[in-house]
């Protein structure tokens, strides 16, 4: 299989560009202070590089988000083993034993089409977007939401046709007309972790995506996620193939008493 170039390593250079969909703003992201960092798009090289037989491999694809670059808010969710990388690169906010884990899972299934439910800085959301290209050659589009713009997100979707980016609460009626008509493969819910936004976000998408992935549904800090996560497998279970990766880091476990992160995929079955 030929494999793509990539979104993130064709755009590194065209950085200039701030053309995007954007409705109207509302609110800002309670728990992310520093909303507007800039990501080091290089590094997607490593992504576009790698031999398809490596990304299946969940040791290799863990190494290899390390060398991706970690997000640095809320640090002391992180163990120390983990902090040379933070602050750098596509600063992803997540446990590379989980996210690694997930993504190997992905690969499985046909996916043309992403949306992100709170993308933040963007890292998480280029990611996914780069490694399913690898497994999907007719993957086509891609799209971004968060409260909180982003001007890496902004470029990115200013520059490459089928990323799409919105700047807004995705209960907000300009995000729900925008996606009225629309399906997609997978989806990630990452937004507004309370009990009601949550369930809203995932009543949002669970008719229109084959694949949803929840993120922080282990997470002690989350307890609207975990509710919401736990609701869906007890009613929808007729409906959906439950998958869970929860790995955590006995040194964060040890200092805080917490469980942080955790994601869980619903496949819709056929």
């Amino acid at each position: 299989m030929t494999r793509s170039k990539g979104i993130l390593k064709r755009l590194a250079n065209y950085l200039g560009f701030e053309v995007y969909r954007r409705p109207k703003d509302v609110g800002a992201r309670p728990h992310s202070p520093t909303t507007n960092r800039q990501l080091d798009l290089s590094r997607a090289h490593l992504i576009t590089d790698a031999p398809i037989e490596n990304l299946k491999d969940v040791r290799f694809v863990e190494r290899l988000l390390l060398q991706l670059g970690l997000n640095d808010e809320m640090l002391h969710e992180f163990p120390g083993e983990l902090h040379q990388y933070t602050g750098q690169g596509l600063l992803s906010w997540q446990y590379p034993n989980q996210f690694s884990r997930l993504l190997v899972k992905l690969s499985e299934y046909p996916v043309r089409s992403y949306m992100e439910i709170g993308a933040h800085h963007g890292g998480t959301f280029v990611i996914v977007c780069e490694y399913l290209r690898h497994f999907n050659p007719d993957f086509e589009t891609a799209l971004a939401i968060d409260k909180v713009p982003s001007d890496s997100l902004a470029k990115i979707a200013g520059t490459y046709p089928g990323v799409e980016y919105l700047v807004c609460d995705s209960r907000a009626p300009e995000c729900r007309a925008f996606l009225a008509d629309r399906s997609i493969d997978l989806v990630l819910i990452d937004g507004d972790h309370s009990l009601d936004a949550c369930m809203g976000d995932f009543e949002l998408v669970r008719d229109r995506a084959g694949f949803v992935v929840l993120h922080d549904i282990s997470s002690t800090v989350c307890p609207g996620v975990c509710a919401t996560w736990q609701h869906i497998k007890a009613i929808h279970g007729e409906r959906y193939d439950f998958f869970e990766f929860l790995d955590q880091y006995e040194d964060v476990y040890r200092r805080t008493g917490n469980s942080y992160m955790g994601f869980g995929l619903a496949v819709r079955r056929t």
